[in-house]
């Protein structure tokens, strides 16, 4: 973690994703939880953090966007 700045790029519809604990019936958000603490670690570590979005309908993840000559917008953390 030698940059000052990070962004985190996730496809659209990863923080739609969830999984369910069978033992217990539990809904369960793994991806949002694993994003929250690395961007909770890289906060507490002194760092900028930015998550970046896109319309949906634009393209899934960060490649099509880009291959389709668009850009994200890019959102502070902290």
């Amino acid at each position: 973690m030698n940059a000052d700045e990070y962004v985190i790029y996730l496809d659209s519809d990863a923080l739609m994703q969830k999984k369910i604990d069978y033992t217990t019936g539990e809904i369960l958000n793994e991806i949002g939880m694993a994003i929250e603490g690395i961007a909770k670690a890289l906060v507490q570590a002194g760092k900028k953090v930015f998550l970046a979005a896109w319309d949906q309908s634009e393209g899934k993840g960060i490649d099509d966007i880009l291959l389709a000559g668009r850009s994200a917008k890019i959102f502070p953390i902290n």
